[in-house]
């Protein structure tokens, strides 16, 4: 009987103990939400793009609104890129309207890059024509961060505009094209990819092989190794399948 009085009075402990933890936990975490809300307003500019960082981070919706208020009004560019980036994380779609506008028109570089990556984030079908055309802004980051983003969403409305970024003159954009295109998956990136493995950069070169790889080249196609043999002419499009299946075939035998 003793033994059972001693598990009584430890059981109640045991519960108002845990009770206590989880009401101490849950306002530090609102306040913590509410204090970088707040925060947003600090006239240091450096407070306020951590403020957006940390909203980013934690990821709770209401940071949304002040964020979007944040990228779209802030003096400071650093900040408002912060806001857009810390949009991407949160993931919500209320989001994608004003990121679509800050990538067509914020004046910084930094902040249009930012909302391109977040979109590609967030990974809404809504945000792939404007995406498309940021495939043409005057900053090579910005032009590669939205071939990246194009390739996260996947749709094959992006296929044609990555196969021209092949063309673009800054190798960093060539190469993310061709990721974004391998991610895409559409076989009529085969023959612009098998081209691109022939860039002058290593990393063009590197990720037009992968996209290959991952389009992949149908078996009956790879098996016509002798085909230039055959008395029949081959269209272009056979013969870049067939150039491709080699070239993936070279690649795993050298791995």
């Amino acid at each position: 009987m003793p033994c059972n009085r001693r598990v009584i009075r430890i059981r109640p402990r045991l519960i108002l103990a845990l009770l206590l933890l989880a009401a101490l936990s849950m306002p530090v975490v609102a306040d913590e939400v509410d204090n970088l809300i707040s925060a947003l307003h600090d006239n240091d500019p450096e407070i306020r793009a951590g403020a957006s960082f940390d909203l980013g981070e934690i990821g709770d919706i209401r940071g949304v609104d002040p964020l979007i208020l944040t990228m779209q009004g802030d003096t400071d560019s650093y900040t408002r890129s912060k806001a857009a980036e810390a949009l991407g994380k949160i993931g919500d779609t209320k989001a994608v309207d004003p990121l679509i506008t800050a990538m067509k028109s914020d004046g910084s570089a930094t902040v249009r890059l930012n909302a391109a990556g977040a979109l590609g984030e967030i990974n809404d079908t809504k945000a792939v024509d404007p995406l498309i055309q940021a495939l043409e802004d005057e900053d090579m980051s910005v032009r590669n961060t939205a071939a990246s983003a194009l390739g996260e969403i996947g749709n094959p409305k992006a296929v044609d505009p990555l196969i021209r970024a092949l063309k673009d003159e800054h190798w960093m954009v060539r190469g993310d094209a061709a990721f974004a295109l391998g991610q895409i998956g559409d076989v009529r990136a085969v023959d612009p990819l098998t081209t691109a493995t022939g860039d002058k950069e290593k990393y063009v070169r590197d990720r037009a092989a992968w996209a290959l790889e991952e389009i992949g080249v149908p078996e009956d196609v790879e098996e016509t190794e002798d085909a230039e043999e055959s008395s029949l002419p081959l269209s272009i499009g056979a013969l870049s399948l067939i150039t491709a299946a080699l070239f993936i075939r070279s690649r795993r035998e050298i791995m």
